[in-house]
């Protein structure tokens, strides 16, 4: 695994910054002051937004035009974290054509989560220092406790400060620099301004006063649907983290909920996005509730996104296997059969060694089809032909290997 900018931080290099990190331990990070305007803004949104519907529900009722103004704004605005802000403009998982960036900047200012640079760079910071303990550029880290991790680090400013130093790629998107320019602007015309004057149209058509219109505007489809976005947003840094399995790596501490994913556009499967942070989708399989997979996937299929990313199946059987090869072991350990491991280890050693190789033989297909295709060579289309018939018996032997291994692990799971 490399460095990159927003990776995770290399395993070589892991020792040398968790030694660093020993200097952070017990008071890691210092609270310089209250972030009084954060601070503000989240307590008072959260007090109206749950509050006034008491008073203006038995006033004017709730139909269509309430319904509207919170679900369209909740909505665009969680498509525009999760698909826009995070898995463009952090991840870089796949790319946006001009009209996808833009509504993506429009509707992420509305959620007020900060501008798509800032966002982007604290949330590479915490995927490249996750649960290193002591470490303060972890922004959120769940080692702080629940609170912290959930709303806290959102209402203090704290030194060391992180410098957005880390999204020099962003800063060549002009659409992503307008708006960081101009964000306080445009989140509170998108955030307020607009669900008022939409609610005051919308109310005089029906024959009411405007000015109900533009309560119903500034309640539903802003506070109210502010803050249960934010809290929404906020589960991914504090319950993903708590709740759920690591079916993919548990040296972190993700997880993967398929009750969360429900209350985050799909970001509940949170084990597999750390493990695998470069593929578009966070739900791998089909019947995974994923509203930021399908939108990305919908928009690629009317030209308004390419070069979707997507982790090779085959990589993922391996993650799972390590995973499952580790918990075997601990679960015999705590049973005390050691001894029943070690006449298993052998052949689960040879097993995994094999599949390593077939692994590796099939990403090199992959690369080589790649680089064919992307090429202008004559004889273009045998050759594409040639590489997927190779790719097609790697994939096969892999998966040969990888039931025979599972055989072998349900026999040692159930050995005595």
């Amino acid at each position: 695994m490399s460095t990159t900018e927003n990776g995770p931080i290399a395993p070589d290099q892991r020792q040398a910054h968790l030694a660093k990190a020993s200097e952070w331990q017990d008071g890691d990070i210092h609270i310089e002051k209250i972030n009084w305007v954060t601070s503000v803004f989240l307590v008072v949104t959260a007090i109206i937004g749950l509050s006034a519907p008491w008073f203006y529900i038995p006033r004017f009722g709730f139909g269509w035009m309430e319904a509207t103004l919170f679900l369209t704004m909740f909505i665009a605005g969680g498509l525009s974290i999760t698909a826009g802000y995070h898995r463009l403009f952090s991840h870089r998982t796949y790319q946006g054509a001009w009209p996808v960036r833009l509504l993506a900047v429009l509707f992420g200012a509305s959620t007020f989560q900060m501008s798509a640079l800032a966002w982007s760079s604290e949330h590479r910071y915490h995927h490249k220092y996750t649960d290193m303990d002591g470490d303060p550029h972890d922004p959120h880290s769940i080692h702080r406790g629940f609170f912290w991790a959930h709303v806290g680090w959102l209402l203090v400013r704290v030194n060391p400060r992180l410098q957005h130093t880390n999204v020099e790629d962003l800063r060549r998107d002009p659409i992503v620099m307008w708006q960081d320019r101009y964000y306080v602007v445009i989140a509170s015309v998108m955030g307020f301004i607009m669900p008022m004057a939409v609610g005051a149209l919308w109310a005089t058509q029906l024959g009411s006063t405007a000015g109900h219109g533009v309560f119903a505007g500034f309640l539903f489809g802003g506070c109210l649907r502010v803050a249960v976005l934010h809290h929404c947003t906020f589960f991914i840094n504090s319950l993903a983290h708590i709740i759920g399995k690591q079916p993919y790596d548990s040296t972190n501490t993700a997880r993967d909920s398929g009750l969360l994913a429900f209350f985050t556009f799909g970001e509940g499967y949170h084990n597999y996005h750390h493990a695998f942070q470069t593929d578009y989708r966070n739900g791998i399989k089909a019947w995974h509730f994923d509203p930021a997979k399908w939108a990305i996937w919908t928009a690629s299929k009317v030209g308004l996104a390419k070069n979707l990313r997507r982790v090779p199946l085959e990589t993922v059987k391996l993650a799972q296997l390590r995973e499952k090869r580790a918990n075997l072991e601990k679960k015999l350990e705590r049973k005390n059969l050691e001894s029943v491991m070690d006449s298993w280890r052998p052949t689960l050693d040879a097993l995994e060694a094999r599949l390593e190789e077939l692994h590796l033989d099939f990403r090199r297909q992959l690369v080589r089809y790649t680089q064919a295709k992307n090429a202008k060579i004559e004889q273009q289309r045998e050759l594409l032909l040639e590489i997927r018939s190779d790719m097609r018996e790697a994939r096969r032997q892999f998966n040969e290997c990888f039931k025979d291994w599972r055989r072998m692990h349900r026999q040692a799971l159930t050995s005595r």
